[in-house]
């Protein structure tokens, strides 16, 4: 970028309440990971799935760099199931193997044909022509499998954590969980280095970390999950911005700048604004549910006597 670029976009950071301090967002990622192995000692591994995405790759270098003071160990697992593209798994291999101390690939295919045919016959026959429905139908069974797919990688992950004394690293933005753009039970773990970060500082790190860094190793390896189209993994639908932005014709990093201004906007002007609502605030609305799980009414509640 030239420097009235650069200008440009640390004006809109401004404007949106984004930071743009890469280093001391890694750095200070690296220490809680640090803080809270020391307040736990029994953590000996931390356990990451590898997507081929630029979380699960901005993930995997900040546990790179908290590994050696926190003295823990670093694995991570690649979990492709049918759907998932090779480019997908390259990537999420390729990264693993340059940030962490061990990265397995693990094809989950055949358990999850087995797990859906277990489950529901009706759902496994449609499993092989989903690609084919077509309107609701047709999103509610690709829906349903996604959910069953990441639910599957989680249980994996767990196990992997539970045999090496370790705990589950999270991958999820801000702007995912705003937009309830992940799944209850199949995404979350037990620490969230990123949780925090709107999917643009997440692409804003990436950056720092190829251009501007002197971290050598790491332009070869990141690069391509900086090009690449952000994607649930789940074979729901044709990339995140189709699902996020229908009609968006710009680059990826440029959407998700757009979908971070449209949540950081309604979240400042809800209160007060009767504006109509885009797809951005829409969909965080309707996704509160998720972010409220598990929901459990109060004492109070359960103990109020009624007249």
């Amino acid at each position: 970028m030239d420097r009235e670029e650069v200008l440009r976009v640390k004006e809109a950071f401004n404007l949106m309440n984004l930071h743009d301090n890469y280093e001391e967002m890694l750095n200070n990622a690296a220490r809680a990971i640090y803080a809270y192995t020391v307040h736990n000692p029994g953590i000996k591994s931390l356990v990451v799935g590898m997507s081929g995405g630029i979380d699960s790759a901005v993930t995997a270098w900040i546990m790179h760099e908290a590994a050696p003071r926190a003295g823990v160990y670093t694995r991570g697992y690649c979990l492709p199931i049918i759907s998932n593209h090779p480019d997908e798994t390259k990537r999420g291999m390729d990264v693993g193997k340059a940030f962490l101390r061990q990265c397995d690939l693990v094809d989950l295919s055949e358990d999850f044909v087995h797990l859906v045919k277990a489950l529901d016959k009706e759902l496994y026959d449609a499993m092989w022509y989903s690609t084919t429905l077509k309107g609701d139908e047709g999103k509610q069974v690709k829906i349903r499998l996604g959910n069953m797919k990441a639910r599957l990688r989680m249980m994996y992950l767990y196990d992997r954590a539970k045999k090496y004394d370790g705990i589950v690293m999270s991958t999820d933005n801000l702007t995912e969980y705003l937009l309830g753009f992940w799944t209850l039970h199949g995404d979350v773990g037990d620490f969230g280095p990123i949780q925090n970060l709107y999917k643009t500082e997440v692409y804003g790190i990436a950056n720092w970390l190829i251009n501007d860094s002197d971290r050598h190793t790491v332009p070869k390896t990141l690069r391509p999950t900086m090009d690449a189209m952000p994607t649930d993994g789940l074979g729901i639908g044709n990339g995140d911005l189709a699902q996020l932005l229908p009609d968006w014709k710009g680059t990826y990093i440029e959407g998700y700048r757009e979908i971070d201004k449209e949540l950081i906007r309604y979240q400042k002007d809800s209160p007060r604004s009767n504006r109509r609502l885009g797809t951005v605030a829409h969909r965080h609305i309707q996704t509160k549910f998720k972010r409220e799980n598990p929901y459990s009414p109060s004492r109070e509640e359960l103990l109020e006597e009624w007249s």
